[in-house]
């Protein structure tokens, strides 16, 4: 069952556009918001609030798509009964995660650096 596999995340409407259509556009949205909010305390599930972290979360998604840590494959497969295609989704958790991981560093690094710099004595 040999075939051929091209990348459809050649464009990043055509990879958006594929996702709905797979219906997985939203569930892969909401896994970005889940990681990029997570531990973050002013993360509430609240309609309102939660809807405008999935925005953000779907505005995150191009980088990961240009990185190819988000990326969708057509397979053609010849079949006893003609061709066939089927749909790959494949993410990079570990990148994305890693990603966060340091996104968080720098936003403790420089929270850090900014209360220091208020507990620091004015001279007179």
């Amino acid at each position: 069952m040999r075939g051929r596999a091209r990348v459809l995340d050649s464009r990043y409407l055509e990879f958006i556009e594929y996702l709905q259509k797979l219906g997985e556009l939203q569930s892969i949205t909401r896994m970005i918001a889940n990681l990029s909010y997570q531990e973050n305390e002013d993360w509430e599930r609240s309609e309102g609030v939660y809807e405008q972290q999935e925005r953000e979360a779907s505005k995150m998604m191009y980088p990961f798509w240009q990185r190819g840590w988000i990326e969708i494959r057509e397979i053609e497969k010849k079949r006893d009964n003609g061709q066939a295609k089927e749909y790959v989704i494949t993410i990079s958790l570990k990148m994305i995660v890693e990603y966060f991981g340091k996104e968080k560093l720098a936003r403790s690094a420089r929270s850090k650096y900014s209360l220091s710099g208020q507990e620091m004595p004015v001279p007179a």
